[in-house]
């Protein structure tokens, strides 16, 4: 992605928002977007001594600064190819660096010791989206009014509720949902889930943290992104929302809707 022209590529309309919410002392969310190569990213960040607010804000710089020096990209798979795409492969391959990085430093510095972070991010092409995420930040997809989750959690709950061990409600009152099976810098290696995804002009594809999630239910976000808001509008809506429904968490969002 050079950020040249594309005949027949959808116009984004990009914006970001954070908020350390109502009850936490600090903001261990961090998040970034680039018009220009057309990727989004957040984080969240977990760990003593403000070693969250490293490492999310590492995991996020790495993605968003490896991606400027990264190859340029075909705008499209070719026909009939397998597998992710070449977006996609990059972000699992920035993900892997930046995990590498994160471990390093929580081994070296003391202060840093078992800190981690989540991940997500979307790098959007001429008509589709290379997705990759670890942990429990999300990325979804709202078209008219129908909000679809992209990603699925790396969790220890959700991880049970896929097995069959466990229902959704049982999740929801465990009091168990934040425990992560999958994180960034924790282990030496991470491995990273990838999708891509087709766009049509009026998506709207929405990253966040659990302080969103966490606060407000799946109609309550479509509602908010569905109401026709500019992005910067619907990112702050979103966080105002979180809040205004308890902000028990740091609160994160990026938005990009496509025109």
């Amino acid at each position: 992605m050079s950020g040249r022209k594309t005949a027949g590529a959808l116009r984004l309309d990009l914006a970001g928002a954070t908020d350390r919410g109502l009850v936490r002392a600090q903001n261990e969310d961090a998040f970034a977007f680039d018009a220009e190569l057309r990727l989004l990213v957040v984080a969240d960040g977990m760990g003593g001594h403000r070693a969250g607010e490293v490492a999310s804000a590492m995991a996020v710089g790495a993605v968003a600064e490896g991606a400027k020096t990264a190859a340029v990209f075909p705008d499209e798979e070719p026909a009939g190819a397998c597998g992710p795409s070449a977006r996609a492969r990059a972000l699992e391959s920035l993900i892997a660096g930046a995990n590498a990085e994160i471990h390093r430093k929580s081994l070296k510095e003391p202060s840093c010791a078992g800190m981690g972070t989540t991940v997500a991010a979307a790098w959007v092409g001429r008509r589709s989206a290379a997705l990759a995420h670890v942990g429990d930040s999300r990325i979804y997809l709202c078209r008219g009014k129908t909000l679809s989750r992209l990603t699925r959690d790396h969790t220890w709950t959700q991880e049970r509720v896929r097995a069959g061990a466990m229902t959704e409600a049982e999740a929801a009152s465990s009091g168990l949902s934040n425990v992560l099976t999958r994180a960034l810098g924790t282990e030496p290696e991470v491995k990273a889930d990838l999708a891509d995804e087709d766009l049509r002009a009026g998506d709207v594809l929405l990253l966040a943290t659990d302080g969103l999630t966490k606060m407000l239910k799946d109609e309550e976000i479509a509602g908010i992104l569905a109401a026709g808001q500019d992005a910067a509008g619907a990112a702050q809506s979103l966080v105002l929302a979180a809040n205004a429904a308890g902000g028990e968490d740091n609160v994160t969002v990026v938005v990009a809707r496509a025109l």
